[in-house]
């Protein structure tokens, strides 16, 4: 059995990072998020912001410009409004790449396989979806990308944010040993959910 990949990048029990690119210059971004994060906490007494950690990865990328980084992430979390961590806004989700841009939005997708992901995200999404529906179109996009681009990895991970439960994992599979019934082709999608 394979050892499942590092795709995603556990920042604390309020905010997840996916990472696409190079693995150790995600690494070393995350490693230097951590210790931001803690010295923020340590000096304000609250979590740092979902805004601030995608400002100061932005920033780390924009004066890195030319050094041969390759970062594209997606930094997802819950904020907390003074010092209540239950009741706030919902979830927000950054997009930052290697040139330092840095984007808040509802949907994104990064990577080698992004535009095979988003080509079904911009089809299929609605605002109005349940969390098991947005869940299988999840898994429905990230399946597409990983059989369209050889780079994708082959592992299909899917978290789900929520204020009341922060990051979870609800989904994982690995496309290269899955049965040929769940293959891109197949309309019908496995939605095995892992369990609480």
């Amino acid at each position: 059995m394979k050892p499942e990949p590092l795709h995603f990048a556990n920042l604390f029990s309020h905010m997840l990072g996916t990472m696409a690119g190079g693995a150790a210059d995600c690494s070393i971004l995350i490693r230097q998020l951590r210790s931001e994060a803690q010295l923020y906490e340590l000096q304000k007494g609250r979590r740092i912001s979902t805004a601030r950690v995608s400002s100061i990865l932005a920033n780390i990328l924009y004066a890195s410009r030319g050094m041969g980084l390759s970062v594209g992430t997606m930094i997802v979390g819950c904020d907390d409004v003074g010092n209540d961590s239950e009741n706030g806004p919902p979830p927000k989700i950054f997009y930052v790449d290697n040139s330092g841009m840095r984007l808040e939005g509802n949907m994104f997708s990064a990577g080698s396989g992004s535009t095979f992901a988003l080509a079904i995200l911009d089809t299929e999404y609605r605002h109005d979806m349940t969390e098991d529906e947005a869940i299988a179109l999840g898994i429905k996009a990230i399946r597409y990308a990983t059989f369209r681009d050889a780079f994708s990895g082959g592992f299909i991970n899917v978290y789900v944010m929520t204020r009341e439960t922060g990051w979870r994992k609800v989904f994982t599979q690995d496309v290269s040993v899955a049965p040929i019934a769940n293959n891109v082709n197949n309309n019908k999608q496995d939605t095995t959910r892992i369990q609480d």
